[in-house]
């Protein structure tokens, strides 16, 4: 009798912990989808005029792929698909330009939802640093 209750309750907590988990990592999905841009500290540190990126919505229902488009100034204008791994609050990127690579073809996306703000890193090296533009963004989400 004792091992139902025990098993019940472990059933119980694994079921809970699987659901947290999951609305976890679609909370961070819907937030990555939309516009973000550089603020002007870092596009003077970069030296550029704006960043702006779109990440689009995943191609499916359990697609771990999106759409994007980045304008950097007068350095580029161009779409790139990004294929993903989400950890959380943070993504394993490889990323496929359409013209020319802006940076690594594998990058880390870090995202803070708190903040509203978004980093594109590898190692050491920050590629960008980015605040959701929530009006713009909010038209692309639904």
């Amino acid at each position: 009798m004792e091992t139902k209750y025990i098993l019940s309750i472990g059933l119980l907590v694994l079921f809970t912990l699987v659901v947290c988990l999951y609305y976890y990592v679609e909370f961070h999905e819907k937030v990555l989808c939309g516009l973000w841009v550089a603020d002007d500290d870092f596009c003077k540190e970069a030296d550029v005029d704006t960043i702006m990126v779109y990440f689009g919505k995943p191609a499916g229902m359990i697609s771990r792929t999106r759409n994007c488009y980045i304008v950097m100034g007068d350095v580029t204008n161009q779409g790139f698909v990004m294929k993903y791994t989400p950890l959380g609050g943070s993504y394993s990127a490889t990323m496929d330009f359409d013209v020319e690579a802006i940076w690594p073809e594998s990058v880390d996306i870090k995202i803070d939802p708190a903040a509203g703000s978004l980093r594109i890193y590898k190692d050491e090296k920050l590629y960008a640093r980015l605040y959701r533009e929530n009006m713009s963004s909010d038209v692309f989400s639904d």
